[in-house]
């Protein structure tokens, strides 16, 4: 559970950067465009690690629950669960440090899947002695952790959706493979299927061929699922009394992480103003209707009634 006000700026940044964004979103891309800049390929590849990291805890907080229930079906359950959590955090953390968004080579495949299960050994890690120490209930842990997933399922569904439809060309393309980029460009309102249906396999002069990923600007992928980072930290400390006293430190650096995020995806061209901006405020969203939720239904805060249920 959140404390309400925490939620002003979580939602008021966003909305902010959409209106900026609405009347300046080509201005503030071409000042800040650096196509090869380090930092922001290296956060393109790794930016989303907090949620991946998750994916390990997720899994290891499903099998610590298995000892608590006495059913077999409940317990295949739950290993399945924790199975199906590594492997989205594996494949998708992988993947994502050898895309064209990031270090572009899908030969190195195998190396980013060693580094994403690096990354979720880490994170089943960090769940050991979360778990070890936790002093909720069974039941509580269980609503914690799907809540969480919940806000990232909610985050990733609405972000696709919305992506399909608006089909927003990225700054990286107009800039690079067109003539004239202020024509090409689209605010965030407007569709870009037109100029996707004339450049969809298209081959262009230094034997680039253009792909759909070039037409998934708006709202900002990377945004809306580490996003999920601000739940993911405002929530795990609830598991633990002794760290729940951090649990608002922890929720404005992941915060900030997300900020930091936004602004190298600008950098590299990936996205416009507006782009991060809905991206945050699509996870803001969920995560206030899921916050709701438990604040209504279910008393999370720790202690040693709690813990005896």
């Amino acid at each position: 559970m959140v404390k309400k006000f925490h939620f002003i700026p979580l939602f008021a940044i966003p909305i902010i950067g959409l209106i900026l964004g609405s009347f300046f979103d080509f201005q503030i891309n071409s000042a800040l465009f650096d196509r090869y800049n380090g930092f922001g390929i290296f956060m393109a590849a790794f930016g989303e690690l907090p949620v991946y990291a998750f994916t390990g805890v997720l899994a290891y907080g499903f099998i610590y629950l298995c000892k608590t229930y006495d059913k077999i079906w409940q317990r295949i359950l739950l290993y399945i669960l924790a199975l199906a959590s590594v492997g989205v955090g594996l494949y998708y953390q992988g993947e994502h440090i050898v895309s064209v968004n990031a270090y572009n080579n899908k030969s190195l495949l195998w190396l980013g899947l060693l580094i994403a299960a690096v990354i979720i050994g880490l994170g089943a890690l960090a769940g050991h002695f979360l778990f070890k120490n936790t002093d909720q209930s069974p039941k509580n842990i269980l609503f914690i952790l799907i809540s969480i997933v919940v806000v990232i399922g909610f985050a990733v569904l609405v972000t696709q959706v919305v992506k399909a439809i608006m089909s927003r060309p990225r700054f990286r393309f107009i800039i690079d493979y067109t003539d004239d980029a202020k024509f090409y460009f689209c605010n965030w309102w407007q569709s870009g299927k037109s100029t996707k249906e004339a450049f969809v396999n298209k081959e262009m002069l230094d034997g680039v061929i253009i792909t759909k990923e070039e037409f998934v600007s708006f709202p900002s992928g990377h945004i809306s699922n580490t996003a999920s980072f601000i739940a993911i930290a405002a929530y795990l400390p609830l598991l633990n009394s002794k760290i729940r006293i951090k649990q608002e430190i922890l929720f404005y650096i992941a915060f900030a992480w997300v900020i930091l995020l936004a602004y190298t995806r600008m950098r590299v061209g990936a996205h416009f103003l507006s782009d991060v901006s809905m991206g945050l405020l699509i996870n803001a969203v969920g995560f206030f209707v899921v916050d709701f939720i438990l604040t209504r239904k279910t008393n999370l805060v720790p202690n040693k009634e709690i813990a005896a249920e």
